[in-house]
This record gives structure tokens, C-alpha cells and sequence, in this order.
């Protein structure tokens, strides 16, 4: 995430693993996020202005496994 010039990282602990989460935490952003395939993320690349990138290194891990 970037403001102002300035690199972001957020990291926030949570119990819960619903899709609540990410849109809560995500509620104003607009820009590129990368998550992996657990669904509880799949609602973000439904927000306005929000593009979703897959994990490069999951996909890699089939073609190193085939």
C-alpha cells in the first residue's frame, strides 16, 4: 500500500477467517491486492477499483511438483 510516498504494510491478528475480514480491513482501498486462493478472499475482487493477484508462489508450486 502506498500514501504519500511512504510504503505501507498492514498486519492485523484476527480469530476470525471470515470474508468480513478483508472487506473490513480493506473497506477505502483501491488498488492491487495479492492473496492466495482461500475463499474468504474471493469478495475482494468483487470491491470497486480493487484488482485481485494471485499468489505467484502457489502456482509455482504445481510446476515444480510436475
Amino acid at each position: 500500500m502506498q500514501a504519500a510516498g511512504l510504503n505501507l504494510v498492514l498486519f492485523e491478528y484476527t480469530t476470525s477467517r471470515t470474508q468480513g475480514v478483508p472487506l473490513r480491513l480493506l473497506e477505502s482501498y483501491r488498488d492491487f491486492v495479492m492473496t492466495n486462493a482461500y475463499a474468504a478472499y474471493h469478495c475482494l475482487a468483487l470491491q470497486p477499483c480493487v484488482e485481485r493477484l494471485a499468489c505467484i508462489a502457489h502456482a509455482l508450486r504445481r510446476f515444480v511438483n510436475v
